[in-house]
């Protein structure tokens, strides 16, 4: 099982704008990236502490395109890597 970690009270808001296809869009972009195999499922039980520190953040961003369309796009959020 894959676990995506994001702002969950932003993300709902956005949704709330979006309704249905804000959810299409970003289970989408969740498919694709599972299709894909972007990322190697690891429980999260057997990560030690400093490992859990280090897990890199996802964003996942939902827009409006002009043909009205939503569009999601899933990225790492790179600040921590920064510190």
């Amino acid at each position: 099982m894959y676990h995506y970690i994001m702002n969950q009270a932003r993300f709902k808001r956005v949704l709330k704008m979006f309704k249905e296809k804000g959810i299409v869009a970003a289970l989408k972009e969740f498919k694709q990236l599972h299709d894909k195999e972007t990322f190697v499922p690891v429980r999260a039980n057997t990560l030690t502490e400093k490992q859990k520190h280090n897990v890199l953040r996802g964003l996942m961003f939902l827009k409006e395109k002009h043909d009205m369309v939503i569009k999601g796009q899933y990225c790492a959020d790179r600040r921590r890597q920064r510190l």
